[in-house]
């Protein structure tokens, strides 16, 4: 696999097409990291890339993926090797809150609740961390 050769940083943010995460790939674009974002909704990655683009010339890559879903932070960090980007950012800010009472709510939506806050933060913190302490650099923000 070859590596992408860029003198910009990169940076991956979960979550990126609205809200916290989306300001997160605004602000870190601006400082000059080129990004990896991903997110459920295609539409608002596309709309948010060519924003961001635009504004500020950094090279962005789409890799819209649910992470609920249990095989998909592997499939992700895949998807990023095969690409020869070298992450120098992780930012774990794809989130899902239930609300109600406990006795309400339904299991289902509480087991995806903790595959995405929980488990899929682990899995991407976990594949993520051993390659930037190999290089003695890198940061995840959870």
């Amino acid at each position: 696999m070859k590596k992408m050769k860029s003198e910009r940083p990169w940076a991956l943010i979960t979550g990126a097409s609205r809200g916290l995460g989306l300001a997160l790939a605004e602000s870190l674009a601006s400082e000059g990291y080129n990004l990896v974002l991903t997110a459920r909704n295609v539409d608002d990655l596309i709309k948010a890339a060519d924003r961001i683009k635009q504004q500020t010339g950094v090279e962005v890559r789409l890799m819209p993926m649910d992470l609920v879903q249990p095989d998909a932070p592997t499939k992700l960090y895949e998807e990023i090797n095969q690409s020869g980007i070298t992450i120098d950012l992780l930012i774990n800010n794809a989130g899902l809150g239930v609300y109600g009472h406990f006795i309400d709510t339904p299991l289902e939506d509480e087991l995806q609740m903790m595959q995405l806050n929980m488990l899929a933060l682990t899995a991407l913190s976990k594949r993520f961390l051993k390659p930037m302490i190999q290089r003695g650099r890198g940061h995840i923000v959870n």
